[in-house]
């Protein structure tokens, strides 16, 4: 998802949650400062990359928390990236 600033406020109903197969999510060029809101993403995630937000400050941990595959997490601010 890239550019998509309107698309933030709304996470929840992305629906990204009920996709049971998903892996891999990229997203990418919006003015969020928190995120995510909430639990958005299915626990077979693996791979999260959050590009581009140069107003992101904080990671909420409750919405990340579910994520039992995750392996890699990448935020790639404009000035520098966080891979962990």
């Amino acid at each position: 998802m890239i550019g998509c600033e309107k698309l933030m406020t709304n996470q929840k109903g992305w629906g990204l949650q009920t996709l049971t197969c998903l892996r891999y999510c990229r997203i990418q060029n919006s003015d969020v400062e928190s995120f995510p809101n909430d639990s958005i993403f299915p626990p077979s995630l693996e791979i999260l990359t959050l590009g581009n937000h140069p107003n992101l400050w904080t990671l909420n941990y409750k919405g990340l928390q579910n994520l039992t595959s995750l392996r890699h997490l990448t935020i790639e601010l404009p000035s520098a990236t966080v891979t962990a």
